[in-house]
């Protein structure tokens, strides 16, 4: 299929936060009540047609596991955006979207724009 824009998205945040259920939701419009940590980091591909203009959008969702902190950093090479998920039952989760978008801040790209979902 081709496209006009192409984007990289990453998902960050602690584990157990709903990372995967969030990029399920958005690229496959599912959600399963099981949960399986994610190893490394996950791929999957949305597209969407705005104004007869195609936009892919690669969505790279992170393992939150602390083991994965040193690799996950050379992840946000080339990101046009993040999205910081937190458990909105967990304080802590939240807590923690600072040390998120600190990381965004020191791996990634300048100018790209966080979201805390």
């Amino acid at each position: 299929m081709s496209y006009d824009y192409l984007f990289k998205i990453i998902f960050v945040g602690d584990t157990c936060v709903g990372k995967t259920a969030l990029a399920e939701r958005i690229t496959k419009n599912e959600f399963h009540e099981s949960y399986n940590a994610t190893i490394g980091v996950d791929f999957s591909t949305v597209s969407l047609d705005i104004d007869d203009q195609t936009i892919k959008t690669h969505i790279w969702d992170t393992a939150g596991q602390k083991c994965f902190a040193s690799i996950i950093s050379t992840y946000y090479r080339g990101i046009a955006g993040a999205v910081i998920v937190f458990d909105v039952s967990s304080r802590n989760s939240f807590r923690k979207c600072s040390f998120w978008l600190n990381q965004i801040k020191q791996n990634g790209t300048i100018g790209h724009l966080p979201v805390i979902a």
